[in-house]
């Protein structure tokens, strides 16, 4: 179950097609989801509402460049790229899906075992 998308529950809700009425609503996606980091829930959140508001891919393009600009200049808060969820290695079913905390672990691991 994954969706995102504008939700009318009376017809107070309805401004027009396209328009501020509604409620953004998401479920099951990374915007979210607790298992990866905030920068990425809020990167995802922003482009998919640029593109419920009419945006093109273009228009989503121009966001993303503009945010990774500031992440590469250093403009961005440190705590919007930490995660928060507990690693419980040794218990996900395969290593091929195993969540981004997860994976950032193991790489760690690879490179120096007491760093975890």
């Amino acid at each position: 179950k994954r969706y995102a998308g504008y939700k009318y529950e009376s017809k107070e809700d309805i401004v027009s097609f396209g328009g501020e009425g509604g409620k953004y609503d998401a479920k099951g996606i990374e915007t979210v989801r607790r298992d990866t980091c905030p920068a990425n829930s809020k990167m995802l959140q922003k482009s998919l509402l640029i593109l419920f508001k009419g945006g093109n891919t273009g228009d989503v393009k121009e966001y993303v460049v503009r945010q990774w600009k500031k992440i590469l200049q250093g403009r961005v808060s440190l705590e919007d790229f930490v995660f928060r969820k507990e690693v419980k290695l040794g218990t996900y079913k395969s290593l091929k899906s195993l969540p981004p905390a997860a994976l950032v672990a193991t790489k760690l691991m690879k490179k120096d075992p007491r760093a975890v």
